[in-house]
C-alpha cells in the first residue's frame, strides 16, 4: 500500500485536498483489478491523521485491502501589514491553530525571536496588531504555539 502521506493545510484553511496515487494491486489473472479508496484520492482531509482503507478487486471477486495514512499539518499563517498614520498594522487570519506574533530587532545570526508586548485584537476573522512606527528595526512573524 502507499506510504503515509503528509501535508500542510490549504492556504487559510483547516483542511487540505489531498492528491494520491490508488496503490497498486497485483493478480495473477487479473491485470487491472478496481481499487476503490476511503476517503478518495482528491478529498478534502481535516487536520490531522485519517486512516485510508483501499479495496481492490478483481474479476474473480477475489478482494485484497490495504490502509495507509494522511496527516494533514496546520500551515503557516501570512501576516500582512499596512501603515495608519504613526502606526504600523499587523493582521492575519484567525486560522485554525494557535500562533502569537513574535518579534525582534536584528536578523543577523542567530536570530533571537520574543513574544511581542503588542496587544493583539480579534476582528472577525482576523487578528490584528498596531504598533507605533519608532525610529529603530523591528521584525514581526507569527509562532506556531502548541495547543
Amino acid at each position: 500500500c502507499s506510504t503515509s502521506v503528509v501535508v500542510d493545510s490549504d492556504p487559510g484553511q483547516c483542511s487540505a485536498r489531498v492528491m494520491f496515487p490508488p496503490p497498486a494491486f497485483f493478480d495473477n489473472c487479473d491485470l487491472n483489478p478496481t481499487v476503490v479508496c476511503l476517503p478518495p484520492p482528491g478529498a478534502t482531509f481535516a487536520l490531522g491523521a485519517t486512516r485510508v482503507d483501499c479495496t481492490a478487486t478483481d474479476s474473480s471477486g477475489n478482494v485484497g485491502h490495504c490502509t495507509f495514512d494522511v496527516t494533514v499539518n496546520a500551515s503557516g499563517m501570512e501576516l500582512s501589514y499596512s501603515r495608519s498614520g504613526a502606526n504600523l498594522v499587523l493582521s492575519w487570519p484567525v486560522g485554525c491553530g494557535n500562533f502569537e506574533l513574535v518579534e525582534t530587532s536584528s536578523l543577523d545570526s542567530p536570530i533571537v525571536w520574543t513574544l511581542s508586548p503588542v496587544s493583539v485584537n480579534t476582528v472577525g476573522a482576523m487578528k490584528t496588531a498596531t504598533v507605533p512606527i519608532s525610529g529603530r528595526q523591528q521584525y514581526f512573524c507569527l509562532r506556531k504555539t502548541l495547543p
